[in-house]
């Protein structure tokens, strides 16, 4: 395929026909088009950019983002998946994305470490406070009070904060936003590709199955 890098991206370019299989109202719907929008909008033709994605309810937006390269990863080691692939060639726009439970369960180490190392990628973090693939597990981020099915009286841990770890690391880019709103995400998304180091971006986001 001949690529025209005279002419600038639109959505088209990313477009696939595998179609969506999320819940109806799902938040991952707004997360996808929010990260289409934000590459368009930089000026990221498919082919300059990587898209990793998480074991999880997300990763199926791996399929569903044409064009652009996208890996799978292990559960829980997106980030040095992401990590590795940037360093191997700095030229190309790298994005991450995980779940809660994986981020801050399986993963929480290269969470920890990403952020020290201040790695140049995007790490956009799918925050529906429970891990919705396993059909509502509760996660490290799970409210103490909220009956989960594989803990219905809640969890007695202490809930981990995403926000004040994260903060409490010295990070140099440190967004939150909502799923249901997209043009905010958008910005939020398109600020952390020019951002020349480690971006993590907190989506709060809807799981009408589970939580």
């Amino acid at each position: 395929m001949k690529i025209d890098l005279g002419t600038a991206p639109g959505m088209k370019d990313y477009y696939t026909d595998t179609e969506c299989s999320w819940c109806d109202g799902c938040g991952d719907y707004g997360i996808w088009t929010s990260i289409r929008m934000a590459c368009v909008e930089n000026g990221y033709h498919p082919h300059q950019t990587l898209m990793c994605f998480d074991i999880g309810c997300h990763g199926n937006m791996s399929d569903k983002i044409g064009g652009a390269y996208r890996m799978h990863g292990l559960h829980g080691r997106v980030l040095p998946l992401a990590a590795g692939a940037k360093v191997a060639n700095p030229d190309v726009h790298v994005l991450a994305c995980g779940g809660d439970g994986a981020t801050f369960s399986e993963g929480v180490n290269h969470l920890v470490h990403a952020v020290r190392s201040n790695y140049p990628i995007v790490f956009v973090l799918h925050n529906n406070e429970n891990y919705g693939l396993t059909t509502g597990q509760a996660s490290s981020v799970t409210r103490q009070d909220t009956a989960m099915n594989t803990s219905p009286n809640g969890i007695p841990e202490a809930t981990l904060s995403p926000m004040d770890l994260v903060f409490s690391l010295d990070p140099t880019f440190v967004a939150r936003g909502h799923s249901g709103d997209i043009k905010q995400l958008t910005h939020l998304i398109k600020e952390g590709f020019k951002h020349d180091g480690f971006a993590f971006i907190d989506c709060l986001q809807a799981c009408p199955s589970y939580n």
